[in-house]
């Protein structure tokens, strides 16, 4: 018999989470290295690209398509590439395009079933986030963005920005995500429940101790499974 409580809400990191970051992303610097006829490693690239967006978040609130935009072309120049304009819109525009990983629309449409609440937390625009939408088969029940929050994850101002909104206490969330630092670690100190996607089998920090690890969002319908629903309050 399960001795723990379902959560009231699922939140998701959206992108790297739900939405295959990676295979977006890099299909866009892959083809901007070879048009400029570049042997950097896309991987290497990818890398470089993070760590500017990174530190970029940490500074005033700006949109997101700014930093996209910003962070390739300053990491452009750190490979001594040509960086114009039209190479940080070009990923900008790319993002809508990116899909889900295979099993998540499924597994989004098998927790609404069971009357779980959805919620996207996520560093990103409105106006991104509403073209992302396009590709998931199951509503969500709020959108949480950083441009609402004005901050960026891992800034816990996000986090508190999302309790406000969804009127519950931390551990009435279940925060899911791929992100050490930017998602979980944060989430984790404020007292939510962290579910980590580990889709590539890396290893956990030694300050991160998630309530559940899974290889995909399949791992949801085990976590579901194990824990009863809330009780329902008595009616008068």
């Amino acid at each position: 018999m399960p001795s723990v409580e379902r959560p009231v809400w699922f939140t998701f990191d959206c992108y790297g989470t739900l939405i295959d970051w990676e295979a977006g992303m890099n299909a866009c610097f892959r083809q901007i290295l070879v048009e400029k006829r570049s042997q950097v490693a896309v991987e290497q690239f990818a890398a470089d690209w993070e760590e500017i967006q990174f530190q970029m978040i940490q500074g005033p609130y700006q949109p997101y398509k700014t930093i996209l935009a910003e962070a390739l072309l300053d990491t452009l120049k750190k490979h001594q590439l040509p960086a114009r304009s039209s190479d940080g819109e070009r990923l900008v525009a790319s993002l809508p395009s990116w899909k889900p990983f295979p099993e998540v629309n499924a597994v989004l449409g098998e927790l609404k079933k069971v009357g779980l609440r959805l919620a996207i937390l996520s560093n990103i625009d409105d106006d991104l986030l509403s073209q992302t939408l396009e590709h998931f088969t199951v509503p969500f029940d709020r959108l949480l963005t950083a441009e609402q929050a004005r901050a960026y994850k891992p800034n816990e101002k996000v986090f508190r920005y999302a309790l406000e909104q969804l009127q519950c206490q931390p551990e009435q969330i279940a925060h899911v995500a791929f992100g050490e630092r930017y998602d979980l670690l944060p989430a984790q100190r404020l007292g939510c429940r962290t579910i980590y996607i580990n889709r590539h089998s890396r290893q956990l920090p030694p300050s991160l101790h998630p309530d559940a690890e899974y290889a995909d969002l399949l791992g949801l319908l085990r976590y579901i499974a194990l824990r009863a629903p809330r009780a329902e309050p008595a009616g008068n």
